[in-house]
């Protein structure tokens, strides 16, 4: 259903900026990829690969923020 709430399955400390957090989130609600999250979800204990995926996130976003 369109309207079903969300179920957490992964939970990883990200930032303690909550606003990192929020571009985050809405980056990987955006791309609705099953894909994406099952990776995120397989890998999940290694905190290595986690922090390089989300440091890219972030990375994208600040220069997005510069040239736009």
């Amino acid at each position: 259903s369109k309207y079903r709430p969300w179920k957490e399955v992964f939970k990883f400390p990200v930032s303690e900026s909550r606003s990192d957090v929020l571009i985050i989130e809405k980056y990987l609600k955006s791309r609705k990829s099953k894909i994406l999250l099952k990776k995120l979800i397989e890998k999940q204990n290694d905190n290595v690969f986690l922090m390089q995926s989300f440091n890219r996130i972030l990375n994208k976003h600040q220069i997005k923020e510069r040239i736009g």
